[in-house]
């Protein structure tokens, strides 16, 4: 599979700062006289909710939950019709929409294993028992893997959130899309409490940026490929901020301690000559809160990097 097209939804209403609707022509603008990807391959646009936000949440432990599904409804089956017809390169504006792609790979691969590869600095892990914020771009891995952790609970959703969220869990009657123990994280470091009992209790295995360093990508990639050696396919999302925050100002939660360009590349291009990846996600773009675009372009050389890598198939 060398064919490419990009999908593109541009909905940040899981994001708790604006902007990152922002980051996908923020990508767009960074490629003008530079580089000819957008135009090279086919790009799918996806209708967001995003003027929801002009009217507020409603639900204070999961904001924005019931546009929310609508948007990863329509991501869900755009991903489900066209994932196997080539490798898909899905851009997107805040990291909620990661539980949509998830659930289109899955509804397109009912029978199959889906390995999850989470570049970020964050562990996506919460849901509206455990979340500090309510913000959903917190969320994603929860949903996809139908994890509650009510054990570890510090709210109390009302009955019609854990409806909604019910729903959301229960996308295209598939529920989980994946197995927490098919999680690797690369990049994570911070992370609450909650988080951290889920990633011991379901043995998910974690590269910090420290150990991405001490050791090669290629040592790395081979215990990658040992924990995930019984999924069928693999994706690779990657949130901006797993870079550092001296690199990257432009999105929503940067966090120090992370990786530099030249890094992210290496560990994103050595990854994708695995067969079984056949997807990729890049996420949390925010031009608002950057400087001269400077963050976009920086995911645009790595999206450069990613469909050359591509190519090679």
């Amino acid at each position: 599979m060398s064919q490419i097209q990009f999908i593109s939804i541009d909905s940040e209403l899981g994001a708790g700062t604006r902007g990152s609707s922002l980051g996908i022509a923020a990508l767009k603008i960074a490629s003008v006289n530079k580089s000819d990807i957008f135009k090279k391959y086919p790009i799918i646009n996806i209708d967001s909710k995003n003027d929801a936000l002009l009217g507020g949440w409603q639900y204070k432990f999961a904001k924005h939950i019931e546009h929310i599904i609508k948007t990863q409804e329509s991501l869900s089956n755009t991903i489900s019709k066209q994932y196997n017809k080539a490798f898909n390169i899905i851009l997107t504006g805040d990291h909620s929409n990661g539980a949509g792609t998830l659930a289109g790979i899955k509804a397109a691969n009912i029978d199959k294993r889906i390995g999850v590869i989470w570049i970020d600095a964050h562990a996506d892990f919460h849901s509206p028992y455990t979340t500090p914020s309510g913000n959903m771009h917190g969320m994603p891995l929860a949903i996809a893997s139908a994890i509650d952790n009510k054990e570890m609970a510090r709210n109390s959703p009302d009955k019609k959130v854990l409806e909604l969220w019910d729903h959301l869990k229960n996308s295209n009657n598939i529920s989980p899309k994946i197995k927490a123990e098919d999680i690797v994280f690369i990049g994570l470091r911070n992370l609450e409490k909650p988080e951290e009992e889920i990633i011991k209790e379901n043995d998910i295995s974690v590269f910090t940026v420290d150990q991405c360093r001490k050791y090669s990508i290629g040592e790395v990639k081979k215990q990658i490929d040992l924990k995930l050696k019984e999924c069928d396919i693999v994706h690779i999302s990657f949130d901006i901020d797993s870079l550092d925050k001296k690199w990257v100002q432009g999105t929503g939660t940067p966090v120090e301690n992370g990786f530099d360009e030249d890094e992210a590349t290496n560990i994103i291009i050595t990854l994708l000559q695995s067969p079984k990846v056949n997807s990729f996600e890049i996420t949390e773009i925010n031009p608002l809160l950057d400087d001269c675009n400077k963050t976009a372009e920086i995911g645009l050389r790595i999206l450069e990097s990613v469909v050359k890598e591509i190519e090679k198939r």
